[in-house]
């Protein structure tokens, strides 16, 4: 809690009156138009695969999640808005940024569209050698339309830093499209653009006209019906909204907070770091005065803010301990309403479940999804190996080996081949899932059973399966005592065909291929597509920095001793 504490806003539409107003914030609840993710006018199409990407070759900095909403979801909260009504934003002149605006403070949005977007977010990132954690969304979501001739020139997203009761910092844009049906418009980014660094104190409010890159963008989004773009703002991405040429644009966008790990406090405010200082992404005069601001573009002058540099409380912190009571007794009586959940819902819906068996024995399973030649096998040997270095005792396995040897035994060829040849394999693939698919009608729970099996002989605490495919083998983990960890992995086409993908229709619309492309609550989803010289280091931090710290034995086994 913090020192001081505001007044509760007492209407759900009143404006939000801030210390130095530069536009009017309204506090709104629009996330009831999101449905239901189960819901059949909810995006849930293999179509969208695959769902996410990272724009930059070599970078993570810039990410794209295909079918975040629908597009009646979209097309519902552009209704919403627009009855609500737009206004000129004031802080720039209209050669900056031609656009009108809804800013609101909505808390039930942030929790929905968090439920949605968390897989694709790391869960640690380092600034300046300080650790951060993920945290929530700021609350603040604005609704942006765009004319014809609306535009944004090159400019950075500012951070938004907050003190009290411990330091956070929002560090990812997250910009989601509501419609596409315009011309122009697209998001642009100038990835080797290197700015002009600044003592940050120097930089005048709202200068975003000094970024002028001389050369043409490097790489663009072109917006597309519900989904969304994530970049970093805090390590500097200079974009621009291209002129709309036809058409009106909708956008919503908001933030995302990362919270210091506590043990970090004393070197964030007095920005000790062992890198040089050219090195640095932010000023350590203005950060010792007011916590961080960075060396290239002003901390965003957020609303909420009373010092001039968005290191203020922002007001919705003060009555969100009473929203939340709130909505969660609302959140109750809906759950009397709701209905019994099929299995795909149960799916989808993650819960606690006890950890140990009857037993008084524990697995912790890691399931990894993907399709033919996205590199699961090489990602989870590098899980593997990173769980090993840790001093945790896992079991690899894969529902696929207990396959190939079964079959490769009812026809008589080898089983070592099978495992090893990929264009043997591949030419066997249809009969060798017609023979799992007729295996699991006599005992569908038999290579599942197995490998649990061979997981607790061996005395393991993870099991990791580099292999799960369908919802049924899903459903049947995650009622297994212990905790279930979902990682998905995807790859574009043009990098499959150069690892020996050779697409096939038949092959590709296998249950086994497209069944878990519907599926949305993965613990965490990463874009194996790289071939960049930096793909294993970006890969090695996600792995270290997101799924590690996601899986709960790491916090049951390390402690204040695990340094992410």
């Amino acid at each position: 809690m913090k020192d001081v504490m505001l007044p509760a806003l007492a209407s759900s539409n009143m404006p939000i009156k801030t210390s130095k107003p530069k536009c009017t914030v309204h506090r709104e609840n629009l996330s009831h138009l999101l449905l239901p993710v189960w819901h059949d006018k909810t995006t849930s199409s293999e179509f969208l695969e695959p769902r996410f990407r990272f724009l930059i070759p070599g970078s993570n900095k810039v990410r794209v999640v295909k079918g975040l909403l629908s597009a009646f979801e979209s097309t519902s909260l552009i209704q919403a808005i627009e009855s609500l009504g737009f206004s000129t934003p004031t802080a720039f002149d209209k050669s900056v940024r031609a656009c009108e605006r809804r800013h609101t403070v909505d808390l039930g949005m942030s929790d929905a569209i968090m439920a949605r977007l968390k897989s694709y977010l790391p869960e640690i990132v380092h600034i300046d050698g300080v650790r951060w954690r993920l945290k929530r969304f700021t609350h603040h979501w604005r609704y942006i339309k765009y004319l014809p001739k609306g535009h944004f020139v090159p400019h950075y997203d500012g951070a938004k830093m907050l003190r009290y009761p411990t330091p956070a910092i929002s560090v990812f844009t997250v910009q989601i499209y509501l419609n596409d049906d315009f011309t122009g418009g697209n998001t642009r980014f100038y990835s080797d653009y290197e700015p002009v660094r600044y003592a940050s104190h120097d930089i005048p409010i709202g200068e975003v006209k000094n970024f002028k890159p001389s050369s043409s963008p490097t790489h663009e989004v072109k917006p597309e019906t519900g989904s969304v773009l994530i970049f970093d703002h805090v390590n500097n991405v200079l974009h621009d909204g291209a002129e709309v040429k036809s058409g009106v644009k909708y956008i919503m966008r908001g933030d995302v907070l990362y919270e210091v790990f506590e043990e970090d406090v004393p070197q964030l405010l007095h920005n000790v770091s062992n890198l040089e200082p050219n090195l640095l992404n932010w000023c350590p005069e203005t950060a010792i005065k007011y916590g961080t601001r960075n060396h290239v573009g002003e901390v965003w002058l957020c609303d909420c803010a009373d010092d001039g540099h968005g290191s203020g409380i922002h007001h919705c912190e003060a009555f969100s301990y009473a929203d939340e009571y709130v909505s969660k007794e609302d959140s109750n009586e809906e759950k009397k309403k709701v209905r019994p959940a099929s299995t795909a819902e149960a799916l989808n819906g993650l819960h606690d479940k006890e950890l140990h068996d009857k037993n008084g024995q524990s697995l912790i399973y890691i399931l990894i999804s993907g399709k033919r030649a996205s590199g699961k096998d090489y990602i989870t040997n590098l899980i593997y190996d990173s769980l090993i270095s840790k001093g945790i005792s896992v079991h690899r396995a894969a529902l696929g080996h207990i396959n190939k040897r079964s079959y490769a035994a009812s026809i008589g060829i080898d089983a070592i081949r099978l495992e090893n040849d990929r264009e043997f394999k591949e030419s066997h693939r249809i009969a060798m899932v017609a023979h799992h698919t007729a295996r699991n009608a006599q005992d569908p729970e038999g290579c599942l059973k197995e490998v649990k099996s061979n997981a607790k002989q061996a005395n393991a605490e993870v099991l990791l399966l580099s292999d799960i495919r369908t919802l049924q083998d899903l459903h049947w983990f995650k009622q297994q005592p212990g905790e279930v960890v979902l990682l998905r992995i995807t790859a574009s086409d043009e990098t499959r065909k150069l690892r020996g993908w050779n697409p096939c229709q038949r092959k590709d619309s296998l249950h086994t291929e497209t069944e878990l492309d519907s599926f949305f609550n993965w613990t965490a989803c990463w874009d194996n597509s790289d071939v960049s010289p930096e793909r294993t280091q970006l890969l090695h931090e996600w792995i270290e920095y997101t799924v590690i710290p996601r899986i709960p034995l790491s916090k049951l086994r390390f402690g204040a001793a695990f340094r992410p």
